[in-house]
């Protein structure tokens, strides 16, 4: 389906789309609230901090949560930026309970809780790392003076037992007031002293354990439900301690005009959408490429639509606005038509052997020694093999209310137009309407006639109408379940093989293929079978399974009668105003005028 289609059907459904926007609109408005919203109830969450005595003081842990590491991990967890993460808490200290608040508010819970909660553990890992690192510096710092400490012990201790050595030489050597330095022991006894210190400050650092950095939580934050003006209170409070927290303004009343907008491109968007998802699952045809695509067949003709007052009064155009659209539309079927009927008998060339000896090979059989007009052996529909005078064409459809039976009268009207003679037949006994049409009544239909007794009846049945050279056959003024339906399609095929030898044109008026198989006991009667369809009116499966059933019975399909596109294209009605009105009996001429008599039809070729 093409973009086109699509935006045919919105053209199509404008009406639809414009009540949703106003639906939409209205909706918009009247549902807004002229009052202002009453302030709901918003979220408060504490987290609290214990200081150890003697370590970080309070007002050191608020400054290292507002600034430095602490608040850029805080913001870039939370997506926001400093500043406004700033504003949405506040940190209380208390020196002389060691203790920190950190508070947050806002409307939604989670968050509100989450914030505090952040602040802390940031700031608890914080300075857990940072004394987790004093104290590697000072084990560091230990276990590098105890190595200094010990290396210098071992050099005292060298000098001390040298000294010993050598004033013991002294004494043996008779020097009894020699004695070891004292200045060197004295040293070497710092030095050991030191040591010992050193080693049991690194005992003493290792029983520590884990630093806590000086600071704990001492409670979570959780959130808890304050009124609108309690939560203006604490904010309030808030900035009059020289906090930096914004105070929400109160919410303003929603705009009608916005809320209209809105209404009104939902009602354009969801209005769109749903002529759109119809379009897509529409079972009927809705424009000229579906319809040869669904009955296989190309489109010879293109009918304007009918407004409906004109469709209800079955009103025939080519007689009454000879020089609409509508009218030229079943002039140029006509054409198509007779052109179509000219490349069959191009090919088919003569069929049974008959001459005529006058270089008229048109395959007709009919040898009656005269030339015919030029423009008629050019534009003459194929006979069927073996007939002796006109062309029959059969109207039908897949459906009834599908526009056949005033497609048929057209047509004939159309064929009469040039002056040739046409025999209408309806032959729809079950709903016959042409009759109506053409306001007429007649003298004898052929539900009245016995089989063997046509000819008797012959001329009563054709029914002059108010169309110069057309003439009307009706099957049954109404359905009667007395009727044997054999008998009539019986009597329907002899009243058109012996029409054909009549008239020029015979068009017959079927019933609808669907509904009945009255189509396909006349198609050998037939030269060409005409079917219609309806813009919005015929499914394309039932077009398709009427195109199949015609193909089984080799049916000589000339094509497809579109009817009732808005879309169609008309630009053959630019020489609308040419058109030539078909000739009319007045009423007084329509009571004179004769059909043929038997006797005549057997001794020459009528109409010719």
């Amino acid at each position: 389906m093409r973009a086109s289609d699509y935006l045919q059907a919105l053209r199509r459904r404008w009406f639809v789309i414009l009540l949703a926007v106003d639906i939409g609109l209205v909706a918009g408005w009247m549902l807004t609230s002229e009052e202002a919203p009453v302030e709901t109830d918003r979220f408060a969450a504490t987290a609290t901090l214990l200081t150890e005595p003697g370590g970080i003081t309070p007002g050191q842990v608020v400054l290292a949560m507002t600034a430095g590491d602490v608040l850029s991990e805080v913001s870039a967890r939370f997506g926001t930026e400093p500043d406004l993460l700033l504003e949405q808490v506040t940190f209380t200290p208390n020196a002389e309970l060691g203790i920190v608040e950190v508070q947050a508010f806002g409307p939604e819970p989670l968050r509100v809780a989450s914030i505090p909660n952040a602040f802390a553990g940031e700031v608890v890992d914080l300075l857990r790392e940072r004394a987790l690192a004093d104290q590697q510096v000072r084990r560091d710092e230990l276990v590098r003076r105890q190595e200094d400490l010990r290396q210098r012990v071992a050099e005292l201790d060298g000098l001390v037992v040298a000294e010993v050595r050598r004033v013991e030489a002294l004494r043996l050597a008779g020097d009894v007031a020699a004695e070891v330095d004292p200045i060197l022991l004295a040293e070497r006894n710092s030095f050991v002293n030191q040591y010992s210190l050193a080693i049991e400050q690194f005992q003493q650092l290792a029983t520590e354990g884990v630093p806590t950095g000086g600071v704990s939580i001492l409670e979570d934050a959780e959130a808890e439900p304050v009124s609108g003006p309690e939560f203006r209170r604490r904010l309030e409070a808030a900035q009059a301690r020289g906090e930096q927290v914004t105070v929400p303004a109160p919410p303003s009343p929603p705009s009608k005009t916005t809320n209209a907008a809105i209404g009104g491109v939902l009602g354009l968007v969801l209005s769109c959408a749903a002529i759109i998802a119809l379009r897509r699952i529409d079972p009927k045809i809705r424009n000229r490429d579906e319809a040869a695509a669904a009955f296989g067949l190309p489109v010879i003709g293109e009918v304007p639509r009918l407004n409906w007052s004109r469709r209800r009064k079955r009103e025939l155009l080519l007689l009454t606005s000879p020089r609409s659209r509508y009218a030229e539309a079943y002039r140029s079927v006509r054409t198509a038509l007779l052109i179509s009927g000219r490349s069959s008998r191009a090919d088919a060339g003569p069929t049974n052997g008959h001459g005529n000896g006058n270089g008229n090979g048109n395959g007709n059989g009919h040898g009656n020694g005269h030339d015919r007009d030029p423009v008629e052996r050019v534009l003459s529909l194929p006979a069927r093999s073996g007939s002796r005078g006109g062309s029959v064409v059969l109207v039908s459809s897949p459906m009834a209310t599908d526009g056949k039976t005033t497609t048929a009268a057209s047509l004939a009207i159309a064929f009469a137009e040039e002056g040739r003679r046409v025999l209408l037949i309806d032959a729809d006994f079950r709903r016959g309407e042409l009759r109506k049409s053409f306001d007429i009544v007649p003298a004898v239909v052929l539900a009245d006639v016995p089989v063997d007794e046509l000819g008797l009846h012959y001329s009563g049945v054709l029914t002059p109408t108010t169309v110069d050279g057309l003439y009307l056959a009706v099957t049954a003024f109404h359905d009667d379940p007395d009727d044997n339906p054999a008998t009539l399609i019986a009597l329907q095929r002899a009243l058109i093989d012996r029409a054909s030898r009549d008239f020029d044109i015979v068009v017959v008026d079927t019933a609808p293929v669907l509904a009945s198989n009255d189509a396909a006991d006349l198609l050998p009667s037939s030269d060409l079978v005409v079917l219609v369809g309806r813009y919005g009116q015929t499914k394309k499966s039932s077009a398709r399974q009427a195109s199949e059933t015609f193909d089984r019975l080799g049916a000589p399909l000339a094509g497809v009668v579109y009817l009732g596109d808005p879309t169609a294209e008309t630009a053959y009605s630019y020489y609308a105003g040419t058109s030539r009105r078909p000739r009319r009996r007045s009423e007084a001429q329509s009571r004179a005028a004769r059909p043929p008599q038997p006797d005549a039809v057997e001794s020459s070729d009528v109409g010719r």
